[in-house]
């Protein structure tokens, strides 16, 4: 008979909380794709995220749906923790580097995987990572 690892790959990756998908559902109704289709970014508010009943912790990996888009090689996703200071998760597929983004904004991590801490105020936080975004890509376009 032996291990049931369909149903084991399915409990350990892919089950979702309601929570969870509710939170996704929430991002990607603010998706946006920019940079002529090679970028995206998603957000979400304390107070969306008080609306679901959710907190930081249902957020984990949102961020990888902006880069399932076709054409989309470099995405963040930012949301606002409870004392509304906002926390950004990048990801991005070579040639293009998060890391020194992430760096700039006086956070860190992997070249391809990095998160930082960008203030209080979403609307800038957007501008100044979609411009650190298009920088990162006129930079290293093959």
């Amino acid at each position: 008979t032996g291990f049931p690892l369909d149903k084991i790959n399915f409990i350990l990756f892919r089950r979702k909380q309601e929570k969870q998908l509710r939170v996704l559902s929430k991002c990607l109704s603010n998706l946006q794709v920019i940079c002529n289709g090679q970028a995206a970014y998603m957000y979400i508010t304390r107070e969306e995220l008080a609306e679901l009943d959710a907190n930081s912790e249902h957020i984990n990996n949102i961020v990888n749906y902006a880069k399932e888009i076709e054409g989309v090689k470099i995405a963040f996703l930012l949301h606002q923790t409870i004392d509304g200071t906002i926390r950004a998760n990048l990801r991005s597929e070579s040639p293009y580097r998060v890391d020194k983004i992430a760096e700039s904004h006086g956070g860190g991590g992997h070249a391809f995987a990095s998160g930082c801490f960008m203030g209080k105020d979403m609307e800038l936080a957007i501008k100044e990572l979609t411009l650190d975004l298009e920088n990162e890509i006129n930079n290293n376009n093959i």
